[in-house]
């Protein structure tokens, strides 16, 4: 069986709400890279391979999805003034 990359996320929440969705549809899927990411964080992402005749089909599962793809939160607060 062929597989196609669908994405790539850094973050293992977005993996375990990938796999839930996904084996409810039962799509044919894995994740590469998912135990590396987990020993190297930011060095090599999990990387979602679809079988080919399903990539559609889990592209339209996921497409409402909002991923943060990264394993924090990249919203900072803005920092406040001193006081003088």
């Amino acid at each position: 069986m062929d597989f196609e990359q669908v994405l790539a996320t850094f973050n293992p929440a977005d993996i375990a709400i990938i796999r839930s969705l996904l084996d409810g549809e039962e799509v044919d899927y894995f994740f590469h890279g998912e135990h590396f990411s987990r020993l190297r964080p930011l060095v090599e992402p999990a990387r979602l391979m679809v079988a080919k005749d399903q990539v559609q089909k889990a592209t339209e599962i996921l497409k409402d999805l909002e991923l943060t793809y990264m394993p924090f939160s990249a919203f900072m607060p803005p920092k406040k003034e001193a006081a003088r």
